[in-house]
């Protein structure tokens, strides 16, 4: 075989088999004794399914979830492993994958390495339309990332040392990041984009284990480019100078520029979390930055914020961290306008600290124009800032048709 083009099961995202039952009873009370062979069982086979379905592991000592995941990689390499058999030396592996959980992309990536694939090239495109119904107010990718693969070549003995590649894979995702960037690609797509040319280092130098000789899973490669979209598009959303900003304030601006809604996959936070040096407990219970709600998150406005006494604007307060500040300027303007958020700078001194200017900036570039956050910053800026802060969107939907038009024709895809 010259060529293969796969479209694997993205993981968890849909039961094909439970979904089939549906139609399976009665395909088999018309058919059943047409094709007796088809309609065997009761019900379609769930124990061959190439998904993480965790109903299928429930009751074990280990967690249903990782069980799920590691059924998933097996049969992702056994199917890989197939491929690489019936490919020619010189063939071409084509996998169209997205997800959103770095957990799917580890699992499929693991197989992929393992079965002796090595990711030459990597491309987003856009599959589907920003208006249709399988997007609306979700923060599900809008890109499908092709991997281009081929045969690796087997050298024995050689192996590739995770402090070595480490910085090349954060350095080719930074600057894959400016160029995604550049061509009009944005929030969690962005971040998608560039797990393929992360991947396509650690599988040049396959098998790679650190200085311990431990094995270093794709997992590490995905969290390296999440360093590097985040550092990127820090950079990206302030005119200021870096500053040393806290990393729970970090976490709350990247979360909304790549996800671009208050509640997202708790997954992503995690992921978000170790790329940036922060528990997720920690944002949760000490900084009150996120709520959890079942397997999602919810970013914690400034209200939700105060009635859990994060901050206190009364008197004298007290902040701990920048978007403590943030939050009290929003909240302060909604109560007395942009006269209060005045008396508030004169009585705090935030104006003169340059981490929260570019925090502020900042948030204010990642927030959604749609949200009453966004509103209430802008006016912030630009009646008790003195033009401190800059909103660099000034035409938003000139943005989003540069976009579409970017990406061409938009597809509809079937998994996500």
């Amino acid at each position: 075989m010259v060529a293969a083009v796969i479209d694997p099961p993205y993981s968890a995202n849909v039961m094909y088999a439970e979904l089939a039952d549906f139609f399976y009873v009665w395909m088999k009370r018309i058919l059943g004794d047409v094709y007796p062979g088809f309609f065997k069982t009761s019900l379609t086979d769930k124990e061959n399914e190439a998904i993480a379905n965790v109903a299928r592991f429930k009751g074990f000592e280990a967690k249903a979830s990782q069980l799920a995941e590691k059924d998933y990689e097996g049969k992702m390499f056994a199917a890989f492993k197939e491929l690489h058999r019936v490919l020619w030396n010189d063939g071409v592996l084509t996998v169209m994958f997205t997800h959103k959980k770095s957990e799917a992309w580890d699992a499929l990536a693991k197989g992929l390495i393992d079965a002796g694939f090595e990711i030459t090239a990597s491309w987003p495109v856009r599959t589907e339309s920003e208006h249709s119904l399988h997007q609306a107010k979700k923060t599900a990718a809008a890109s499908t990332i092709l991997l281009v693969c081929r045969k690796r070549p087997t050298v024995a003995g050689t192996r590739g040392w995770w402090e070595e590649l480490q910085p090349l894979v954060r350095d080719t995702a930074y600057t894959k990041a400016q160029e995604y960037s550049n061509r009009g690609i944005h929030g969690v797509d962005l971040l998608l984009a560039t797990y393929g040319p992360a991947l396509q280092v650690l599988s040049s130098r396959w098998p790679v284990v650190d200085n311990k000789g431990n094995e270093v899973r794709p997992d590490a490669a995905l969290r390296e480019a999440s360093k590097a979209v985040s550092d990127f598009r820090f950079k990206s959303l302030t005119t200021q100078k870096l500053a040393n900003v806290d990393m729970p304030t970090r976490f709350y601006i990247h979360a909304w520029d790549f996800y671009q809604a208050r509640e997202f996959p708790a997954d992503a936070a995690i992921k978000l979390g170790h790329a940036l040096g922060v528990e997720i407990d920690d944002l949760m219970k000490r900084y009150g930055v996120l709520k959890k709600k079942g397997d999602y998150v919810v970013l914690q406005g400034p209200e939700e914020r105060r009635r859990a006494k994060k901050f206190k604007i009364d008197g004298e307060g007290y902040y701990n961290i920048a978007l403590d500040k943030i939050q009290a300027a929003i909240l302060t303007y909604d109560d007395k306008g942009a006269r209060g958020v005045k008396q508030l700078y004169q009585a705090t001194g935030f104006l003169a600290e340059k981490e929260y200017v570019a925090s502020f900036e900042a948030l204010l570039n990642a927030l959604p124009p749609n949200t009453s956050e966004y509103e209430t910053l802008k006016n912030v800026g630009e009646y008790a800032m003195d033009g401190k802060v800059k909103d660099r969107r000034e035409h938003p939907k000139q943005t989003v048709a540069k976009r579409l038009g970017d990406f061409g024709d938009n597809g509809q895809g079937d998994e996500g």
